[in-house]
């Protein structure tokens, strides 16, 4: 049976300067920051104790209609997007998924930030990234 730990929250964020003093008031502080070289994309991580939130700001933009299939475009849309949970054994987990019957959305891949994941979704349609624990 494989284990796993909370990892973190995404929001997409139309503003990432006024989200970041936001939940920095509630006690989360600044911890990394990551800008795609083109400008296109960054990503704000806050840590509040063993609590992360990850903000991210996309130049473009879509309408919520045609996301919600499309992670990548799902995540140009503002508001919270997914839960992640974390697993030191990665390939082990997505077959326990598999075997259980959960339908893999996103086979195991490595993100634009280098972090290996995959994805499933909820019963409720929320996506849920299994991410490799380092």
């Amino acid at each position: 049976m494989s284990s796993y730990e909370f990892h973190h929250t995404a929001i997409v964020v139309k503003d990432l300067r006024s989200m970041s003093a936001f939940y920095e008031r509630l006690g989360f502080r600044q911890n990394e920051k990551w800008d795609a070289p083109d400008g296109s994309l960054s990503v704000q991580r806050l840590q509040l104790g063993s609590v992360t939130l990850e903000l991210f700001w996309n130049r473009e933009g879509t309408s919520p209609s045609n996301a919600r299939d499309d992670l990548s475009l799902d995540l140009k849309v503002a508001g919270l997007r997914h839960i992640a949970l974390s697993t030191p054994d990665l390939e082990g987990s997505l077959e326990d998924l598999k075997d259980s019957g959960v339908e893999i959305e996103i086979n195991i891949t490595v993100g634009r930030t280098g972090q290996r994941y995959f994805c499933v979704r909820d019963p409720e349609d929320n996506w849920v990234e299994i991410v490799e624990r380092v």
